[in-house]
């Protein structure tokens, strides 16, 4: 839930003290320290380690009493010393965090906690925030119609980024002596847009730490640079492979960019053990037909093989996948034989062809082939075609290639190929034969084309209420942007992607009830692997100023974007930059407020996005007007609008419109014609 933030009063700091009393393991929390401030939605990083000379075989985070994450030791028997970073998305109020952690005995450490604090997204700023520097002008409101907008573009705020380039020591896999020191160095490049300075480290976060220095300096790295980031490091005295991973972390405590792995192999380890016991089960294995005559084939089959670490089928044939088939033409009598091991036991099962030499000829000439047809001809994959096949006359033997083998005529078989096969029947009578051949094509299923649709929720408030509508989108399709439509009462002051829909906020300063529109832009077709997700970032407005704020999308393509601020602040522009959202507000109050600015982003797809040329519009004194703006190519995803801040205007809706396009209304209470501008967001799929 996203309302005014109402700082928590000077908390009451909780920290308790592990108890050292013998055969109870030790805990140490060392960070976050007790009494520090987060936001809704922040991933909370705990960092602690744990001791005991008998090994850590697990670690528990407890939040409020509720366990919500447990964390085995990397190795089964426990580890005397286990350092590890435990996650929890923070929700808001004040929490008490514990850090508990168990030994192989199954003795509990005495709990160790702290306290800290979440708060709410967005709320009232402090009465008196400290600002860095004088704020940037305001931008210029539009002055004329014209074909670019009427408001620049200030820079955006950074964002951090970091991204493996190479293992400068150490590769993974590397034989390291049973409890040899070694050096491992890592080289990360700097790919977000922050400089890497003071309070940057590079810390270990789960596995095995393999060093008592969990938490590295990280050097001063400038935007595009490389750092090398160099753990001394001893080995484990366990044969076997061992890992940890590392990752770089912001003087805020959130953890950021690509995680990165130490894997050595301690040699003398044993054998893997084998992931079966007993005797193997062999569920069938057969021959159709067990019969044959010289020079035709038959079509061996088994099923699944379960309790045994391998298969095979003797004759050549070697190892198999279960269950499964294969087609054979031995040209004597054959037993095939089929085993299957589970370490030193063995299961076996055997069939045995039967090879028959051409009977004395009851036939004369070339054989006559009926019919031989396929329906139906054309399937896509997935689907099935049936063969059919009328009396074969004057014919000793007949049979159909492609593993189907010999055929009793008249006959049919249902046949499901998963690429174009042509089946080739096979009539035979001594030396002479006669074919005959029918193709069954596979096509692929088409594919959908990506697609945006609009979604509609309405609520009315009543007099003098806040409330809320939200849009959902239907299964199978994510949200990419969205909307909302409000009158000259309501004041619209949260818009943003919630779950897999669009959530709009708003209050009715008026004297009667008030309907309230949420528009949730949803798209469909976007591949298996594509999802969406929303960034922000916060900037405090001082009193009777203007300010911006980016959310910059650092992987994926930008779709759209939203804001939340605070009664009395005004949105009046907010439009893609670069792969971010920008948002301009005015704060006509008489102190420090705050903005929030969020950016949707798509991934797992290869899309690109654009913003379309801006469309202007002229709103006469005292009129309602609209501009709208439309993609010339690709599928609208969202969009925004731009307006003069500090007047009797007011963008009272914005939402996708017919087509690819976004339009925005704009009230004009002044006595002189304002500007309108609307932005429309356009994806392109290749």
């Amino acid at each position: 839930m996203k309302s005014r933030l109402i700082f928590a009063v000077t908390l009451l700091a909780l920290l308790l003290i592990a108890c050292t009393a013998a055969g109870k393991p030790l805990v140490v929390i060392m960070s976050p320290p007790s009494g520090s401030q987060f936001f809704e939605g922040e991933d909370v990083a705990i960092q602690s380690s744990a001791s005991d000379p008998g090994g850590i075989v697990r670690v528990e985070l407890v939040v409020d009493g509720n366990v919500v994450r447990v964390d085995p030791s990397p190795t089964a028997q426990g580890q005397p010393n286990f350092t590890l970073i435990q996650t929890w998305k923070a929700t808001p109020g004040t929490h008490t965090i514990v850090v508990r952690a168990y030994s192989v005995t199954g003795a509990a450490s005495d709990p160790v906690g702290i306290s800290i604090t979440v708060a709410q997204r967005t709320a009232q700023a402090p009465p008196t925030p400290t600002l860095p520097g004088a704020p940037p002008p305001p931008p210029p409101p539009p002055a004329s119609v014209t074909n670019t907008p009427p408001l620049p573009a200030p820079p955006a705020t950074c964002t951090d980024n970091a991204a493996f380039v190479a293992d400068v020591t150490v590769p993974d896999g590397a034989s390291v002596p049973a409890g040899g020191a070694f050096t491992k160095t890592w080289r990360l490049s700097n790919n977000g847009t922050c400089v890497w300075g003071a309070g940057y480290q590079f810390v270990f976060t789960s596995g095995e730490a393999m060093t008592g220095n969990t938490v590295i300096t990280a050097p001063a790295t400038a935007p595009g640079a490389t750092a090398d980031l160099t753990v001394p490091m001893t080995a484990s005295t366990t044969p076997g492979l061992h890992s940890g991973h590392w990752q770089m972390r912001s003087p805020s405590g959130v953890l950021f960019g690509q995680s990165v792995i130490v894997k050595i192999n301690v040699p003398g380890g044993a054998p893997p053990a084998s992931t079966c016991s007993g005797t193997p089960n062999i569920a069938s294995f057969t021959a159709s037909p067990a019969t044959i005559t010289t020079g035709a084939s038959t079509v061996l089959n088994w099923g699944a093989v379960t309790n045994a670490d391998s298969a095979e089928i003797n004759q050549g044939i070697g190892g198999i996948e279960t269950p499964g088939t294969r087609t054979v033409s031995p040209a004597a009598t054959t037993t095939y034989i089929l085993t299957a091991r589970c370490g030193a036991a063995t299961k076996t099962a055997q069939v045995t062809v039967t090879v028959n030499p051409p009977p004395a000829a009851s036939c004369s000439g070339t054989p006559n082939i009926a019919s031989f047809a396929a329906a139906p001809g054309s399937i896509l994959v997935g689907e099935t075609s049936t063969l059919t096949w009328g009396a074969v006359t004057n014919a000793e033997s007949v049979e159909i290639d492609q593993g189907i083998g010999g055929v009793a005529t008249p006959g049919s078989r249902v046949v499901n190929p998963t690429s174009t096969k042509t089946y080739k029947m096979t009539a035979r009578c001594g030396a002479n034969t006669k074919t005959a051949q029918v193709t069954v094509t596979v096509s692929s299923p088409p594919v959908a084309t990506p697609a945006t649709s609009q979604v509609l929720a309405q609520t009315s408030l009543a007099a003098g209420t806040t409330g809320s509508a939200t849009a959902s989108c239907p299964s199978g399709s994510l949200v990419t942007g969205g909307g909302y439509a409000s009158s000259k009462d309501l004041d619209v002051y949260n818009s943003s992607k919630e779950g897999n829909g669009w959530r709009v906020y708003a209050k009715n300063k008026g004297s009667g009830s008030a309907l309230l529109n949420a528009y949730a832009v949803c798209l469909a077709n976007a591949g298996a692997g594509a999802a969406t997700t929303q960034v922000g970032t916060q900037v405090s407005v001082p009193a009777g100023a203007t300010k911006s704020a980016t959310a910059i999308c650092s992987s994926g393509v930008l779709t759209g974007g939203g804001f939340a601020l605070n009664l009395g602040e005004e949105v009046y522009t907010q439009s893609k930059s670069g792969n971010g959202w920008q948002a301009y507000a005015y704060n006509s109050t008489g102190s420090a407020l705050l903005l929030n600015v969020y950016a949707v982003c798509l991934t797992g797809t290869s899309a690109t996005t654009t913003q379309a040329p801006v469309v202007q519009t002229s709103v006469g004194a005292g009129a309602v007007g609209s501009a709208t703006a439309s993609c010339a190519s690709g599928i609208l995803t969202g969009g925004g609008f731009a307006s003069t801040h500090g007047l009797s205007t007011q963008v009272y809706s914005q939402f996708k419109s017919s087509g690819q396009s976004w339009i925005a209304y704009m009230r004009n209470d002044t006595g002189a014609s304002q500007l309108v501008n609307s932005y429309a967001i356009c994806a392109t799929f290749p």
